[in-house]
């Protein structure tokens, strides 16, 4: 019997500003030693994701400005929005607030989340971690430090759209399934919400314990931040 999170294929997408490193994340998540070359378009790749028995249709958009009227139609369907900035270019974060967060939202046809990847981790950064932190808050995603140069946390950020899209087909289980009140399947009903609710629970616990694995390790600005604003 074939594993229906198999058949059924997650849509990811990837954007930002031309030249802050989507598609070099994406080829060294994917093993490819490919010289890094500016997107015309979209590219689009496939992966399966055994640990998490999940397979991504992960497409790299274009982050040219000549290019953004032909990319926004390949955001519908997507359940994961990847928001890559370069971590030494702090207009490259403002551009994901100004543009292509609006940009995603009024163009996609379902409830989307986002994660943050500040790439170049390897480069002197000239970024405000305040402005980060506020935007992490405001669209509730997480936030990854990453280095192609170096290889690092690339792998993370497969591991976290893996963990949320699990927890998305968990609550879609739930409002399929609703508590009836019928005496005829209340058996039924109270092991199925059950199941649902463990396989809820087991998500949550994964969260929890991965959380820390899963992002970078706290960096010096953010003990900074922490501190200031606990003040």
């Amino acid at each position: 019997m074939y594993n229906s999170q198999f058949l059924t294929k997650h849509k990811v997408i990837f954007v930002g500003d031309s030249g802050v490193g989507k598609t070099s994340i994406l080829n060294t998540y994917s093993n490819k030693n490919d010289t890094p070359k500016v997107t015309i378009g979209i590219e689009f790749t496939e992966k399966h994701i055994e640990k998490h028995n999940l397979t991504l249709q992960i497409w790299d958009c274009a982050g040219q400005e000549r290019f953004r009227a032909l990319t926004k139609l390949y955001y519908r369907g997507a359940r994961i929005c990847i928001l890559v900035f370069d971590l030494s270019n702090k207009t490259s974060l403002e551009s994901l607030e100004n543009y292509w967060i609006p940009t995603i939202k009024n163009n996609t046809d379902s409830i989307i989340q986002f994660i943050l990847i500040g790439n170049k981790l390897d480069l002197v950064p000239n970024i405000n971690y305040s402005n980060i932190w506020d935007l992490c808050k405001i669209h509730n995603m997480k936030f990854i430090e990453t280095s192609v140069l170096k290889n690092l946390y690339i792998n993370n950020i497969f591991d976290i759209v893996c963990l949320l899209i699990n927890s998305q087909n968990t609550q879609h289980l739930e409002k399929q399934h609703p508590t009836e009140n019928t005496t005829e399947n209340t058996t039924e009903n109270t092991t199925e919400n059950t199941t649902e609710k463990d396989i809820e629970k087991d998500i949550i616990e994964n969260n929890k314990n991965n959380v820390i694995d899963l992002v970078t390790p706290i960096t010096v600005p953010e003990q900074i931040y922490n501190i200031y604003s606990q003040c």
